[in-house]
């Protein structure tokens, strides 16, 4: 089990229909089924976290527009929400380069005072419902 982040930028649509859909897709196949998946978007400037969940099992659903440029989509389980929280908090511990570290291209969070600082941060934050 890694933990990721699904940075969804600024595609807001794509972001709800993952969570309507209990759905997520990855442009690169790096993901594992029971991985830890925070969701983020980045609606201005700062690249907030919104959402997580935990992957749940391979599909080849697809339901979004832009669809085909998904190489590896999962189903999703467990989604819990939280109010925004900026992750460039993360820098503390992956330094200048946090957001190519951990947020370009999905890939697995390797230090677990990172991964202890986004848990902590979404548990602080948690909410019942998507902002």
């Amino acid at each position: 089990m890694a933990t990721r982040i699904l940075n969804c930028s600024s595609y807001i649509e794509n972001l709800h229909i993952c969570i309507d859909e209990h759905v997520v897709g990855f442009t690169n196949r790096v993901a594992s089924i029971d991985d830890v998946i925070y969701f983020a978007v980045k609606p201005e400037k700062d690249i907030l976290c919104i959402a997580k969940a935990v992957l749940s099992g391979l599909t080849d659903f697809q339901p979004w527009n832009d669809g085909k440029k998904y190489r590896q989509c999962f189903s999703i389980k467990n989604i819990q929400f939280c109010n925004p929280f900026n992750l460039k908090e993360l820098s503390k511990f992956g330094g200048s380069k946090w957001y190519l570290k951990y947020c370009q291209s999905s890939k697995e969070i390797k230090e677990q005072d990172a991964v202890k600082h986004l848990d902590d941060q979404f548990s602080m934050n948690q909410r019942d419902d998507l902002v």
